[in-house]
């Protein structure tokens, strides 16, 4: 039987983690050494792990996880992923860059921390041990949004527009986890995403429009790529209500919004 814990107990799980990852590198700068504060991150990735393993009883075994992986899966929750935060972080900086300005967030040129450390070591943390902990409250809901916050608030070196792009992004991997428990998926699912916010979208043409553009320190992609995003947005959404959510998942192709 699967053991009960209580949204206090997750919380203090998730809070021990992010210390530690923080502590582990403000150290490692305070000594000189930032280049190589992203072993903060693998250090509290290891010990969310063995906390995980021993709170819960259970083992990190990604045989089985490798024997029934599905790349479909990844492929579709990184178009979500990175569909949702564009449109979302769109409107916030529509709406914000009228009445206020920011400095713009930096993306760090550091690919191995980008590409590598963060993609598996941030899985780790708050996917595989702050979801999975999380999602023993009995809670859906809490187990969806309390590790992506926590998620987000990590990001806070960002701007609010580019929290909110990390939080509108992980909603998916998170929906990703909840449903498969599967953290190869979203390892490769924020890999994905990384990789592709490290290239300069400024400088993409999108039929024959700008694709991101600078208003105040806020992000705005022009109406083309917006309704692209949107499209896929869709798309994906209806992929996710018909391979993970049950109410929809044996309903015909076309006939899932029929029923109630």
């Amino acid at each position: 039987m699967e053991k009960k814990i209580s949204k206090k107990e997750a919380v203090i799980f998730t809070v021990a983690v992010v210390v530690i990852m923080l502590l582990v590198g403000t150290v490692l700068i305070a000594v000189g050494a930032e280049q190589l504060s992203w072993i903060g991150i693998v250090v509290a990735g290891i010990a969310g792990v063995l906390f995980f393993c021993k709170e819960t009883g259970e083992k990190l075994d990604l045989r089985e996880k490798i024997r029934s992986f599905d790349i479909t899966v990844p492929l579709m929750i990184f178009l979500m992923s990175w569909s949702l935060c564009t449109v979302a972080s769109y409107i916030y900086g529509l709406i914000a860059s009228r009445f206020s300005s920011v400095g713009a967030n930096e993306n760090s040129s550091d690919l191995l921390s980008v590409l590598v450390i963060s993609p598996i070591f941030e899985e780790l943390m708050f996917r595989q041990c702050s979801q999975g902990i999380s999602k023993r409250t009995g809670s859906k809901w809490f187990s969806l949004i309390f590790p992506t916050f926590a998620f987000a608030l990590c990001h806070c070196f960002y701007n609010m527009q580019g929290m909110l792009n990390v939080f509108s992004g992980t909603i998916a991997l998170a929906i990703c986890f909840h449903y498969t428990e599967n953290v190869l998926y979203t390892i490769i699912a924020h890999f994905l995403h990384n990789l592709f916010v490290t290239l300069d979208f400024t400088k993409f043409n999108f039929f024959g429009f700008f694709s991101v553009r600078d208003v105040n320190g806020y992000a705005l992609i022009s109406l083309p790529y917006l309704v692209f995003n949107i499209f896929i947005l869709i798309l994906s959404l209806l992929w996710l209500f018909k391979r993970f959510i049950p109410e929809y998942r044996d309903i015909p192709a076309g006939m899932q919004f029929a029923t109630k």
